[in-house]
């Protein structure tokens, strides 16, 4: 149960915030092969952290990671893509950083329930990759059910 729970929520996410940044970024969930072509952002749920609480109630508190990663370097003569970077990273922290973010997960068609007011927000970190993208990153904890539970 717990493989199709991660799945959703990654799903959910990755739903959730392409429909905000529309063709401005690709999306992928944290469970994706292959190169991701940059400007993205990356909806990864922990697998290893699935906490069930109270135990036997298939309930978990999920442990998720958005990141935002953009282009770091430019060719010369090129403009500079530090202000679509932080376009981008606002418009997706925006779209995440609310209120309703249960009601919104909840309403992009995985089989999922966000219990009421269920999340809580991590402090967002940047950093440079390996590769030299710049990648901007907010950690969400879910308390939520891979099923629908009526409103």
């Amino acid at each position: 149960m717990s493989v199709q729970l991660i799945d959703a929520v990654e799903l959910a996410f990755v739903s959730l915030i392409q429909a905000a940044v529309g063709t401005q970024a690709n999306g992928y969930p944290g469970k994706s092969s292959g190169t991701k072509a940059l400007p993205c952002f990356i909806a990864a749920a922990d697998g290893s952290s699935l906490e069930e609480d109270p135990p036997r109630s298939g309930n978990y508190w999920v442990d998720v990671e958005v990141s935002v990663k953009a282009i770091a370097a430019t060719e010369p003569g090129a403009g500079d893509p530090v202000l679509a970077d932080y376009a981008l990273a606002q418009t997706v922290f925006n779209t995440l950083q609310v209120s309703n973010l249960d009601v919104l997960l909840n309403s992009q068609g995985q089989l999922l329930t966000v219990m009421p007011n269920g999340f809580f927000f991590g402090t967002p970190r940047q950093l440079q990759d390996e590769e030299g993208a710049w990648v901007d990153i907010l950690a969400i904890k879910l308390y939520c059910c891979n099923s629908i539970l009526a409103a």
